[in-house]
């Protein structure tokens, strides 16, 4: 397990590669002092046990997911969750995300829409993980949390994001009757077109106030912030929507 303010050393042993796993693809993690680690525990080679995922680390914003708002030194399982049903997880310092059979689920500081849900009646913190009904009817194949914003792809390659967007971070195209620029906030998941016509996303990844994608062709886009040229650019303007890297048009990122 890899971390920035927790560690410890791996208890569970890796899925097995066997026809009963379902061809699931249960993974470790440890992002800004929030940590969460899936796996099967097993008692000896061949005995395997029931899936089941954790939660470690920093805990004050709700963001492991166990019903607290506390630290916890020693992992805890996420009881709020089916186990069976989780495909992935993210986090980043505040906020964290499973990829289940049946959705995405977020959870911790809920400041800025960051973790997709409606403003109203929304609590300050979400201790325990809370479906983004937004994204219901998609199929989303990955998620990825930032410090204020989140981003999830379908399996048609299409790219969703939300939360804070004061340097347009979530790349979403202007509302009717602007000119430029969308809202400092998008509370609820919202597909990214401008900037990315044609392309089939396969990856992403957000910062603090960045975005970037992977597109099948190999090409790499980002937007947002561009200070100390986060975004690859030379100069220090700030992008509202996805523009390719410079340098890597003729390189096929894989």
């Amino acid at each position: 397990v890899n971390t920035s303010h927790s560690a410890m050393s791996t208890l569970w042993k890796p899925v097995p590669n066997s026809e009963d796993d379902q061809g699931r693809n249960y993974t470790r993690l440890a992002a800004m002092g929030a940590a969460m680690l899936a796996g099967y525990k097993y008692l000896d080679e061949n005995t395997w046990l029931e899936p089941q995922v954790f939660a470690f680390g920093s805990g004050q914003f709700g963001q492991l997911g166990t019903g607290g708002e506390s630290d916890l030194a020693m992992p805890h399982p996420i009881a709020e969750i089916d186990p069976q049903k989780v495909i992935s997880m993210n986090a980043s310092g505040r906020v964290s995300a499973l990829l289940c059979d049946d959705g995405v689920y977020t959870f911790g500081q809920a400041k800025d829409g960051v973790l997709g849900h409606p403003s109203s009646g929304v609590p300050q913190n979400v201790p325990i993980p809370t479906l983004v009904e937004e994204l219901f009817d998609e199929k989303i194949v990955r998620v990825k949390c930032g410090e204020g914003h989140m981003a999830a792809i379908t399996e048609k390659g299409e790219l969703f994001t939300w939360g804070k967007n004061f340097y347009g971070q979530l790349g979403h195209a202007p509302k009717e009757g602007k000119v430029s620029g969308s809202s400092r906030i998008g509370e609820l998941p919202e597909k990214v077109t401008k900037g990315l016509e044609g392309k089939k996303v396969i990856d992403a990844a957000c910062s603090y106030h960045t975005t970037i994608c992977l597109c099948e062709d190999g090409t790499v886009y980002s937007w947002g912030e561009n200070k100390s040229a986060t975004l690859g650019r030379e100069d220090c303007r700030k992008s509202e929507y996805p523009t390719q890297v410079l340098g890597l048009e003729n390189e096929k990122i894989v």
